[in-house]
């Protein structure tokens, strides 16, 4: 098992702006060209890597055997069709991010001005995902017989306010009905778990579904 660290995150170098999700597939496919490492693979994503690991899986099928996704966001609420409060709430953080970048980029202190590529880089995938990255998502009709775990959170955040337990409902029956899109998806729900923090929460529940679509992969 290999993870990697995403353009402008960690000790990666920044990639081009705009980071789109299909402008991260194409970089992990080189890098896994480029690492020797032999496909197909099964794909894991948290969030929006799990979006991202969905458009891998459209634009290169012959190299993924399987896909885990842990809570992507739903497509109906990156179209802006969806709690329509909360939507604009995504945009503002956009400008957050930027507004942190400029401010690393400004400062004296030299940890925080290393987080300027972060900063842009989030800013970007923010940007991003309710524009390219959505309409992407919206062309993928099926994943046919391809391995597929969805797996999803049960507690609603509280930084949503009102709409957080609407909202949490919302989300878990999206992603219920992105499990369907391959004939031998399934569907988890990781009693306990929030969002930002499910694979720490529920280590096992994540392994396992792992080990699962390999075994179902060979």
């Amino acid at each position: 098992m290999i993870y990697y660290e995403c353009a402008g995150y960690g000790s990666s170098e920044p990639g081009p702006i705009l980071r789109s999700g299909l402008q991260v597939v194409r970089e992990l496919n080189t890098l896994l060209k480029n690492a020797g490492e032999k496909g197909p693979y099964v794909l894991v994503g948290h969030s929006l890597g799990g979006l991202n690991m969905m458009i891998y899986a459209d634009q290169f099928p012959k190299q993924t055997a399987g896909l885990v996704l842990l809570d992507p966001s739903p497509l109906a609420f990156l179209q802006g069709k969806k709690f329509s409060g909360l939507y604009q709430l995504f945009h503002e953080q956009t400008a957050y991010f930027r507004e942190l970048a400029k401010n690393a980029a400004q400062t004296e202190d030299p940890s925080e001005r290393a987080r300027e590529n972060f900063y842009l880089a989030i800013a970007s995938e923010h940007e991003s995902l309710l524009s390219d990255t959505a309409d992407r998502l919206a062309t993928i009709q099926t994943f046919g017989d391809l391995p597929l775990v969805v797996i999803g959170s049960e507690k609603p955040n509280p930084a949503f306010q009102a709409d957080a337990e609407a909202f949490q409902q919302f989300w878990i029956e999206e992603n219920r009905t992105l499990s369907q899109e391959s004939t031998r998806g399934e569907y988890i729900l990781a009693t306990g778990t929030s969002h930002a923090t499910m694979y720490t929460e529920a280590p096992q529940v994540v392994l396992d579904a792992i080990m699962k679509v390999i075994q179902q992969a060979q």
